[in-house]
């Protein structure tokens, strides 16, 4: 109500919490207006001041870790309170993810982490936990790969084997695509693939494609060296249509993982949560199973306000496993991977633990190198080829797992502990006396290269094209990307424009706010000024330049006008209108009449007759040489008076002139009769 139908300017003051950039969102509500979608619109500010390190845990309240860093500008949140957009995580200097699951996040906040640690140097530490990790659903996850250890099991460890049993909605629904171009069929066989890598080569596996029936894809097999061709074998299974009938499902999945003799077994089920069919005789069949130590598990693609939500819910419940709802099937790899990981038991492991420092926080310029106390409960990975291996983990004779590692992963540093802190496993490490300086000092070794100032750098949008330019005595960026909203980085490439002074041009193709950074000679990180593209419908940018050219040529032909690009040219001519009438149809019309008459010429002689008929009337004699084409009539002579003698003559050539009247008229009717 407030704003007019002219220029508004609205003030209001806000203190940012801190450097980096911040984004700022407007909408007009206006329920009359028939085109919403240019009724928004999103602006940034860079903010050069000091950046915060954020820290993510189950409470969203201060820890055994938050209360001991007291020397960092710090915030602590649950994943859910925070939208890690690639806005929001500039304005952190550091990441701690402590003990919490991936499935916490959104799968595009993953990806965005991921980047702002490659492109950004954003720091990134994982603490370990029953929720993190393997076991906290990283495994398939975007920063699986960013992690200075591998989170599989390694094939020589001794373990209790399990039998596992994946049966897979394959109805209708599981065809359609997704944003990435695969079906929805194509990511839960990659999920089932994904379970098949974490498994043992002692444990049996067991694959199922199910519809109205249960197909048997993979029968009871003992994983042994055959993990990629049964993974394969998972890949190659296609949404045929139906629903997926689950008492079928359960009763031959349960079938079979009974022939492998194993104690223990574990049932995935993977159905669609708005077509799960079939419940009669269900939980009789589960409680058969529970009896026989057999577990089951629902990974459900949708939500829980999903018409069979209730029913997998119990399932899974009365199954002794898990559920897990997910409507982004891109997750459905990790969800597999971290199901199977919990049900095998074999990724975060108890007990005592004596630890061993190899390279301790050295090569993080620390020269703080104590020994650390015992661990009684941590997350089994590996060191990644490249780590820097900190300190290990002496679980057994032959078994040395990391407790301490990181590395640098583009320009970011990332850093793991993969033991508890806190919690009923991690009491001893916090009682210990150099707990507070130990991980102030690792800490303050990750952090994200300091902020780079430039003697000039501007942004400015001139049509369709963002156009950066930067002053830089040093020389050019080491290397400068430019942010896209979805998170995904493309390079901006700069040119010497003049001596010290460079520019850098993109073109975005999405909405919302564009961010950029560049590394600076001296390696230091520098963000450019965010930039957000016009969003309106009427400049949307198109990728052919040339089409809207054509739009307005076709406008300006029906409208009988002209386009020209030089605007110059519109002021001159005329102001007076002009109409016409198009005549192409006609003189296509006209021009078949002729060649009508041209081909009834040539057959009947119409235009003889017509001459013909013309002589008669006028009395003239008719002859074959008048008749014929190309004859003219010789000049006519000064006319004479007649004289009485020449009268009868005249007289006389009448009954000839009769005679051959008729004789045209029946060669005429003769042409005509044929």
């Amino acid at each position: 109500d407030d704003l007019k139908t002219v220029k508004n300017r609205i003030l209001f003051q806000e203190q940012p919490p801190g450097g980096g950039v911040h984004r700022y969102d407007v909408q007009i509500i206006d329920p009359k207006d028939p085109i919403q979608h240019n009724n928004k619109a999103t602006a940034g500010i860079l903010v050069e001041g000091k950046r915060s390190i954020l820290l993510l845990n189950n409470s969203g309240q201060a820890d055994e870790l938050s209360s001991i860093l007291t020397d960092f500008q710090l915030q602590v949140h649950k994943p859910e309170d925070v939208e890690l957009s690639p806005e929001r995580l500039s304005q952190y200097q550091l990441l701690i993810l402590k003990d919490v699951s991936a499935l916490r996040f959104e799968y595009q906040e993953l990806v965005n982490i991921k980047h702002a640690v490659q492109n950004d140097g954003l720091g990134l530490l994982m603490t370990g936990g029953p929720a993190s990790f393997g076991v906290g659903g990283y495994i398939e996850s975007p920063l699986e790969e960013i992690l200075p250890v591998l989170l599989q099991t390694k094939t020589e460890r001794k373990k209790v084997p399990v039998a596992m049993s994946v049966a897979l909605d394959r109805s209708g629904s599981m065809s359609m695509t997704v944003s990435s171009g695969v079906s929805k069929m194509d990511l839960a066989n990659q999920g089932t693939a994904a379970a098949i890598s974490v498994l043992h080569p002692n444990d049996h596996i067991s694959v199922f494609a199910v519809d109205t029936e249960s197909h048997l894809v993979i029968a009871d097999t003992k994983i042994g060296e055959n993990a990629k061709n049964l993974s394969a074998k998972a890949l190659g299974i296609e949404s045929t249509g139906g629903g997926i009938y689950v008492f079928n499902a359960l009763k031959a999945a349960f079938r079979e993982v009974q022939k492998s003799g194993l104690h223990n077994k574990h049932i995935i089920l993977f159905a669609d949560a708005q077509d799960a069919e079939q419940p009669e005789g269900v939980f009789e069949l589960i409680e058969q199973m529970r009896n026989s130590n057999t577990t089951v598990s629902v990974i459900a693609l949708g939500n829980m306000g999903d018409t069979d939500a209730k029913f997998l819910i119990r399932i899974a419940t009365e199954g002794g496993g898990d559920i897990y709802f997910s409507e982004n099937p891109v997750e459905l790899p990790q969800i597999f991977a971290m199901d199977t990981m919990l049900s095998a038991r074999k990724a975060y492991k108890q007990g005592d633990y004596k630890t061993q420092k190899i390279g301790a926080l050295v090569g993080l310029g620390a020269s703080f190198a104590p020994e650390l106390p015992n661990v009684k409960g941590y997350n089994i990975s590996f060191f990644k080829s490249g780590a820097q291996q900190g300190y290990r983990i002496l679980a057994e004779e032959d078994e040395k797992d990391p407790l301490v590692a990181h590395h640098l992963y583009g320009i970011g540093k990332v850093g793991v502990y993969t033991g508890q802190i806190g919690g009923s496993d991690g009491s001893d490490l916090v009682a210990w006396n150099a707990y507070s300086n130990f991980f102030n000092t690792y800490i303050e070794g990750l952090l994200s290269p300091k902020m780079g100032a430039l003697k000039y750098v501007n942004a400015e949008q001139d049509g369709n094209i963002i156009r950066y330019t930067i002053e830089s005595p040093q020389g050019p960026p080491l290397r400068a990307m430019s942010q896209k909203i979805n998170g995904s980085p493309s390079p901006l490439y700069f040119t010497e424009v003049q001596e010290g002074v460079y520019e850098a041009e993109t073109r975005p193709q999405e909405e919302g706010l564009m961010l950029a950074q560049i590394q600076l000679p001296d390696g230091n990180i520098a963000y450019l000024p965010p930039i957000a593209p016009i969003q309106g419908l009427e400049f949307q940018i198109k990728s052919d330049p040339e089409s809207d050219y054509r739009a307005l040529k076709a406008m300006a032909m029906k409208s009988k006008g002209s386009v020209d690009r030089n605007i110059e040219s519109i002021l001159e001519g005329d102001r007076f209108g002009s109409s016409g009438y198009p005549i192409g149809v006609y003189a296509i019309l006209l021009t078949v009449l002729f060649f009508l008459l041209e081909i009834a010429q040539r057959r009947w002689g119409l235009l003889t007759l017509w001459r013909l008929r013309s002589s008669l009337l006028s009395g003239e004699k008719p002859s074959a040489e008048k008749s014929a084409p190309g004859y003219h009539p010789p000049e006519p002579k000064t006319p004479t008076t007649k004289t009485q003698t020449e009268q009868p003559e005249t007289q006389k050539e009448q009954p000839e002139a009769l005679s051959a009247m008729q004789l045209a008229k029946q060669k005429a009717a003769k042409k005509l009769r044929r």
